[in-house]
């Protein structure tokens, strides 16, 4: 559900001057936040996470939905920045699953 909102934002919201980019979360803290938010929904059943657990999650990393929005509309325009940010939650994901089937492998 964050995914949408977040590609719909970085589409749609006009660039932000560069004052505004020291105003949002990190790049680190957007991109541990997608990769706890995404682990979180593949756990879930029918991997879907309720709100109530996003919400736990992001309070975890001491932050709110709005903080990923606004990351992604200071920062969505530069398009190069966003598509290492992207590559990089890929890579995570991946190494997660791997290692979670790598997990399944040895307890069988």
């Amino acid at each position: 559900m964050l995914l949408p909102a977040i590609l719909i934002a970085s589409s749609c919201s006009p660039r932000e001057p560069d004052g505004e980019e020291s105003s949002v979360i990190s790049r680190e803290a957007f991109i541990q936040a997608y990769v706890k938010l995404r682990e979180g929904a593949l756990k879930a059943p029918g991997q879907e996470m309720s709100l109530e657990e996003r919400d736990r999650i992001l309070a975890d990393l001491g932050l709110v939905d709005q903080d990923l929005l606004d990351f992604v509309e200071v920062r969505g325009r530069d398009i190069q920045f966003m598509r290492r940010v992207w590559e990089e939650i890929d890579s995570l994901i991946t190494v997660m699953r791997e290692n979670t089937m790598m997990g399944d492998r040895r307890g069988t």
